[in-house]
């Protein structure tokens, strides 16, 4: 299989911060990265630029521009996905549920594995 064939992985906030602190919990993101197998979501984005990312901040942010960016579902779409599939109290935030929204396989991305775990 080719590279660019493999599997894209939607990465969620907390495995990024659990690489970027060094945990072995993420170890499997350097071999997805130096495969270019990362989707990267704008709420994903936007939830670690809040956070206290102060190491090489600026050289974190380019490389996260750079990688392949998932589809994005409009909010009152996300709100009526919420409604249908009766989401509420789930113990899930709106931004898993954004993210768990995307459909799966994305054109052109050879699938993602979207699947949400606790």
């Amino acid at each position: 299989m080719h590279q660019e064939d493999a599997a894209k992985v939607l990465v969620d906030t907390s495995v990024w911060i659990d690489f970027l602190h060094g945990k072995a919990t993420a170890q499997r993101m350097h071999s997805l990265l130096d495969t270019n197998r990362v989707l990267v979501h704008d709420f994903v984005e936007a939830e670690l630029r809040v956070g206290q990312i102060n190491k090489d901040r600026e050289s974190f942010f380019r490389h996260l521009q750079n990688q392949p960016r998932a589809n994005a579902i409009a909010v009152a779409d996300l709100i009526d996905f919420v409604e249908r599939k009766s989401l509420y109290g789930s113990g899930r935030s709106f931004i898993d549920i954004a993210l768990f929204s995307l459909e799966c396989p994305l054109p052109g991305t050879g699938g993602i594995d979207c699947t949400i775990t606790a």
